[in-house]
């Protein structure tokens, strides 16, 4: 399909939020915007989102629901909206990318073990937010489980990619150093490999995934499962992705077709990214994606990281987290069309 057929197909929804425009498609503009949380990195599909910056998943399911119903009729809605939620978390879950070439529904195919695993997984997911709404004739109920932490789809995948050899945890889990003029973390700044200079999205662009690279000039690996501490990116994530680190100037509310956006919503956005890297950390750009996930950084900086490294241990602490566009859009393989972009 041509760039013409595309544009042609969308919507421009366009609205107005800390001087930025939102180009989404037309399906998807109401609930991308309503799922838009500022300053942190989402993939969004018609009935969830993976928010790569809380590490979580999300999907949202409905009962049918009518405007007379009683006690009874609101418990059987609740359920079919659980059980639709959970559907829909697993198309979600199933499209999560793990690495550059690879993505969960991959290794439950591959894997009965995984995919045994995987459906546990869904069954534990908890519930935060339910509303009936009776105007509308339905119940609405939202999922959510987490990419890691305890009982995360880390715990299932990680010992799968990384292989046995690699799952011991020699470290375990600390803090970033304080003290100092020392680096406290990276932030890897790809903003530019997603959006050409006059701003509009390129289709070479990067996107999230669970395990990404980043490789010097040569192609060694910089950061990545070899370097982290298996505890560390169990419990927090390899890396953790980001749109900016900026509060909004703004000291009101944005609303965004009826959903409020607070400043300080973001702000508490900015202060969990700040704690992940520490007080001083060293801003790296990106030089080009390689399968679009995993990042070339030039060789002066792969060695001044590698030095930082070797004397804090701030990679092997996980100290790292990735600014991009965000990925707002379908997650790959839930939706078939997927054209959206933050300028």
């Amino acid at each position: 399909m041509s760039v013409r057929t595309h544009l042609c197909a969308l919507w421009w929804g366009l609205a107005l939020t800390s001087g930025a425009f939102i180009l989404v498609a037309q399906e998807d503009v109401a609930t991308l915007l309503a799922r838009l949380v500022p300053y942190v990195t989402i993939e969004a599909a018609r009935h969830g989102k993976v928010n790569w910056g809380e590490q979580v998943v999300q999907a949202d399911g409905y009962g049918p629901l009518a405007p007379d119903a009683g006690g009874r009729e609101l418990v059987n809605a609740r359920r079919i909206a659980i059980t639709d939620a959970r559907r829909n978390l697993a198309e979600m879950v199933a499209g999560v990318r793990v690495t550059a070439e690879t993505f969960v529904r991959n290794y439950m195919l591959e894997r009965d073990v995984v995919r045994t695993q995987v459906a546990a997984f869904l069954q534990g997911a908890a519930v935060v937010a339910e509303k009936p709404d009776r105007e509308k004739g339905e119940y609405r109920v939202t999922l959510q489980v987490p990419l890691s932490g305890v009982r995360s789809l880390n715990e299932i995948l990680l010992p799968v990619v990384s292989g046995p050899e690699e799952t011991a945890s020699t470290g375990g889990f600390r803090p970033a150093a304080a003290g100092g003029g020392e680096i406290t973390g990276v932030i890897f700044d790809l903003r530019h490999l997603n959006r050409s200079p006059i701003g509009l999205p390129l289709p070479e662009g990067t996107e999230p995934c669970l395990y990404p690279q980043i490789l010097d000039e040569g192609g060694e690996v910089v950061y990545g499962l070899k370097v982290a501490d298996p505890e560390v990116v169990r419990l927090e994530g390899l890396v953790l992705y980001f749109r900016e680190l900026v509060p909004p100037a703004q000291t009101t509310p944005t609303l965004l077709l009826g959903w409020s956006v607070s400043v300080e919503a973001a702000e508490q956005t900015i202060s969990r990214a700040q704690r992940r890297v520490g007080r001083r950390p060293v801003v790296v750009r990106g030089l080009r994606a390689v399968k679009r996930t995993n990042i070339v950084i030039s060789a002066q900086d792969a060695a001044r990281l590698r030095r930082a490294n070797a004397a804090t241990g701030l990679l092997r602490r996980g100290r790292v987290l990735i600014i991009q566009d965000s990925a707002v859009g379908a997650v790959k393989g839930c939706v078939p069309f997927r054209w959206a972009a933050i300028l």
